[in-house]
Formats: C-alpha cells, sequence, structure tokens
C-alpha cells in the first residue's frame, strides 16, 4: 500500500498542476482565471503558492475556466504526488 500523501504534499502539487496548466494551456494571467472562474486575484496567487488548497467547487470551476477536464487535473495531481 502506498503512503498517503501530507495536505501540504498535495497542496504542492496542486499548485505546480495549476501554475502550469495556467502559464502553459491557457496563458492566462491569475487576473484573468480569477474573472473566469468567479474567484479573486488573491485566491488564484494562494492556490499557486500551495498557501492553501481548493475546495472541490473551486478545484471544479478553476479546471473548466482554464479548459481542461478535472478528471485529467486530478489525473495530474496523482501523477505529480507518485500515486
Amino acid at each position: 500500500m502506498k503512503q498517503m500523501p501530507t495536505r501540504e504534499q498535495v497542496q504542492k502539487a496542486y499548485a505546480s498542476v495549476h501554475k502550469y496548466l495556467r502559464e502553459n494551456t491557457t496563458g492566462l494571467s491569475q487576473e484573468e482565471l480569477a474573472e473566469r472562474s468567479g474567484s479573486s486575484k488573491d485566491h488564484q496567487s494562494r492556490l499557486e503558492c500551495a498557501d492553501r488548497g481548493p475546495s472541490l467547487f473551486h478545484f471544479i470551476k478553476d479546471a473548466i475556466a482554464m479548459g481542461a477536464d478535472p478528471v485529467l487535473v486530478l489525473s495530474m495531481v496523482l501523477r505529480h504526488l507518485g500515486l
């Protein structure tokens, strides 16, 4: 059985995937993504700095706002964690 990742590890993995998708797939700024997803630039910044993890609601909204399949985003996070 694989070792359970910590909250911090999950937040860092999500932060990396989120930033990668935002910058390399969409080319959006944090402010533009915030506008599309109905959040704030501060919220986007905290996600990408791994200061906080997204709620399921924001996870789905951000993925859709970036034009990504939420299941694919989750898969990328899990791969980043080695799971």
